[in-house]
């Protein structure tokens, strides 16, 4: 997934994206303001294989386990040039 844009969503997992997938890339995604109810405030996701971010940002995300990511990675993941602020 590329260019993936999510502000001010609200869920009760993953504010902006709910995945389980055999593996995941998120190339230059930006997310602020999101929040879940339980895990994950702008991501929630369990991958069966490999998980790649590059050029991701995620600022103001909330949630009571993972404010900006919550994830189950059973392969290989590799989290690059990317922010994290106040999560």
């Amino acid at each position: 997934m590329r260019n993936i844009k999510g502000t001010f969503n609200k869920a009760m997992y993953g504010g902006t994206i709910y995945a389980e997938a055999n593996s995941m890339e998120l190339i230059s995604a930006s997310f602020e303001g999101n929040s879940a109810i339980n895990d994950g405030g702008s991501i929630w996701a369990i991958i069966h294989s490999n998980l790649t971010i590059n050029s991701m940002k995620i600022i103001d995300s909330k949630a009571i386990s993972g404010g900006g990511i919550y994830m189950k990675v059973s392969g290989y993941s590799s989290i690059s040039d990317s922010q994290f602020k106040n999560i």
